[in-house]
C-alpha cells in the first residue's frame, strides 16, 4: 500500500512541535495549541472506518495497544534500574510493580517516562468511536454534517464536563479526565476524515497559513492563551479552537509544500514514519542531555529523576530536541539493521 507522504511529514511536524514543547523551545510554543488535535485529524484522515469491524480492532490492536503494551513492560522492568542510575526518583515494591502492570494491561499508562502515551489510549477509543458514527451514517443515511455539528456539541459537553467536573472516573485510573478528553478528541478525528473525503476544503492557501502562523504566536504573545489537552484543561475555548483549525490547515499546507522537495520532504517523511518511536523516548533522550549537563556545570544529581530535563534554558532547549527526535530515531534504525543482519545470517 502506497503512503502519504504529505501526511507523513505533517505527522513528523506534529512530533517534532511535540518534542520541542516538552523540551521548553520557547519559539515552538505555540504549537502546543493544537500539535495534538493534529494527530487526531490525521488519524481521521488516514483511517478507512469501513472495513469489518473485527478488522479494524484487529489492526487497531497491532497498531495501537500492542506497542503500547510492549513499551510500557520494558520501562516497568527497567524501572528499579533507571532508580539505582538516578534518573527515577522512586522504585517499585512488589505491590507497586504488579499494580503498574495491572494498569499497564487496561492500557493506563503507569512509567513517568512514557506520560506522552495517554494519547495512544484516547487515540485507541476515538477509533472505535469513530468507527460507529462512521457506521450509523452508513446505516441510517444520517447527514455527514449533521454528525459532524453532534461530535462537535459533544466536545463541546467534553469541555464543560471537566470544567465543572459533569464526569469524574471513580476508580484508580491515572488518565482521569479520558472519557472528556475522547470526546474532544473525537471531533477533531472525524473532522479528519470529513476533510479527506470533502471535494470543498484544499490546503493550497499561502494566505490562511501566514494568518494561521501570525495568530498563533498572537494567541501566546498578546492574548496568553493556554491549553493542556492532556487534561482538557483551556483557558479559552473559543482562542483555542481557532488555533486548532489555523494550525492544523497550516501543517496540512506545508506538508503539502515540502512533499514536492525530495531530500527535505524524504527526511520529514522518514520521521513522520517513525513519529511512534519518537512520542515513546524522546523523555528518556532528554536525560542524556541532562547527564551533560550535570557533569559540566557539577548539578545534584537528583535534576536528572525529574521528568523533562535538568536545565531546558537558552540554547540548551535545542540540544534536547536534537536528542528527543534523533536518539529515537538512530535507535530504530539500528534495530532494524540489526535484525535485517540477524535474518540475513538465518537464511
Amino acid at each position: 500500500m502506497n503512503r502519504n507522504v504529505t501526511v507523513d511529514i505533517a505527522k513528523a511536524i506534529g512530533i517534532i512541535l511535540v518534542v520541542m514543547g516538552h523540551a521548553n523551545f520557547a519559539p515552538a510554543s505555540p504549537g502546543r495549541f493544537f500539535y495534538m488535535p493534529l494527530f487526531f485529524f490525521l488519524t481521521g484522515y488516514l483511517s478507512s472506518f469501513n472495513q469489518d469491524f473485527k478488522v479494524f480492532i484487529s489492526n487497531k490492536v497491532k497498531s495501537l495497544y500492542l506497542p503500547f503494551l510492549i513499551c510500557e513492560l520494558v520501562f516497568i522492568a527497567l524501572h528499579n534500574f533507571f532508580y539505582t542510575i538516578g534518573i527515577l526518583e522512586n522504585q517499585y515494591t512488589f505491590s507497586s510493580f504488579l499494580s503498574s502492570v495491572f494498569h499497564v494491561f487496561l492500557f493506563d499508562s503507569s512509567e513517568l517516562m512514557l506520560a506522552p502515551l495517554w494519547f495512544m489510549t484516547a487515540l485507541f477509543v476515538v477509533n472505535i468511536l469513530s468507527y460507529g458514527v462512521c457506521f450509523i451514517r452508513k446505516k441510517w443515511h444520517v447527514s455527514q454534517m449533521l454528525l459532524l455539528v453532534i461530535t462537535f456539541l459533544l466536545m463541546l459537553f467534553g469541555v464543560i464536563s471537566t470544567r465543572f467536573q459533569l464526569i469524574s472516573l471513580p476508580w484508580s485510573y491515572n488518565f482521569k479526565e479520558g472519557i472528556n478528553v475522547i470526546l474532544v478528541a473525537l471531533f477533531f478525528c472525524y473532522l479528519g476524515h470529513v476533510v479527506k473525503h470533502s471535494d470543498k476544503i484544499r490546503f493550497t492557501s499561502w494566505l490562511i497559513t501566514s494568518i494561521g502562523v501570525i495568530y498563533l504566536y498572537v494567541a501566546k504573545l498578546v492574548l496568553h492563551l493556554s491549553v493542556d489537552m492532556r487534561v482538557n484543561g483551556y483557558s479559552n475555548v473559543v482562542f483555542w479552537l481557532l488555533a486548532c483549525f489555523l494550525g492544523i490547515y497550516s501543517v496540512m499546507f506545508m506538508a503539502q509544500k515540502l512533499s514536492q522537495l525530495r531530500s527535505v520532504g524524504g527526511l520529514l517523511a522518514y520521521v513522520g514514519r517513525n513519529s511512534l518511536i519518537i512520542l515513546f523516548l524522546h523523555i528518556i533522550s532528554f536525560k542524556l542531555v541532562g547527564l551533560v549537563q550535570v557533569h559540566l556545570f557539577h548539578y545534584p544529581i537528583d535534576l536528572l529523576a525529574g521528568w523533562r530535563h535538568v536545565d531546558s534554558t537558552g540554547w540548551w532547549s535545542i540540544f534536547y530536541v536534537i536528542a528527543g527526535v534523533a536518539v529515537p530515531l538512530i535507535l530504530e534504525f539500528g534495530f532494524k539493521r540489526f535484525k535485517t543482519v540477524l535474518l540475513q545470517r538465518q537464511s
